[in-house]
């Protein structure tokens, strides 16, 4: 996810307090972001910040998901996440309704076969946000006995 308009001072920043791991930072970098004379709003940089976290520190990226709590109320990671997982299933050439399917915005279905070559194709950062949505937000094939609709 690229910034601009003069965001990227504020990604950044959001970026380094993340890797803090510190509740109270992520506290004040969300009242600080609150009112900014950039072009994207708070939770575009907290977004893209998050992206560039799983990029660049895994173990801040897995701590950050699973106390993504703090971030509330002006982001719900597990969304933005999905969709970025849309856009790779996408990208790859996965269907949807033959390769994956979603139930509701938060939950992706998986063919086992969809997930294991996704998984081979991407990055590994983007490959650690993926893992990190099976654990919450992925379902696969046996799990839910889906059938396929060609």
């Amino acid at each position: 996810m690229g910034a601009s308009n003069g965001c990227e001072f504020y990604i950044e920043l959001a970026t380094d307090v993340f890797q803090t791991q510190n509740p109270a930072l992520l506290k004040s970098l969300t009242d600080f972001l609150a009112d900014l004379p950039c072009s994207r709003s708070g939770t575009e940089i907290l977004i893209a910040a998050c992206y560039q976290l799983a990029q660049i520190d895994p173990d801040a990226f897995r701590w950050l998901w699973r106390n993504s709590a703090y971030l509330l109320p002006e982001v719900n990671l597990v969304v933005p996440m999905l969709e970025f997982t849309l856009q790779l299933l996408e990208k790859q050439g996965f269907l949807p309704g033959q390769d994956f399917n979603f139930r509701s915005p938060e939950q992706i279905y998986l063919r086992e076969q969809t997930k294991t070559e996704l998984l081979r194709r991407i990055s590994p950062g983007d490959r650690l946000i993926l893992e990190e949505l099976l654990v919450i937000g992925f379902v696969t094939e046996l799990e839910m006995n889906w059938k396929l609709t060609l």
